[in-house]
């Protein structure tokens, strides 16, 4: 898989993907943390981040008071 470009977001929402922490290459993604963990496990790679892609209409948003 390539770099992350913004675009990329449509494609991935709704989703988890593995990015590596050198150069921001998306590595595999999938639906659930245990899909993705699996695939990680597959292609052996302990390094990876972790994100969820929300849907370009939803945000996430801790609660400020």
């Amino acid at each position: 898989m390539n770099s992350l470009n913004p675009t990329d977001f449509i494609t991935y929402q709704n989703q988890w993907i593995a990015t590596s922490p050198k150069d921001s290459r998306v590595l595999t993604s999938a639906p659930t943390l245990k899909e993705i963990e699996k695939k990680l496990m597959e292609i052996k790679n302990k390094d990876a981040v972790l994100t969820y892609i929300t849907p370009p209409d939803k945000f996430l948003s801790p609660l400020c008071r």
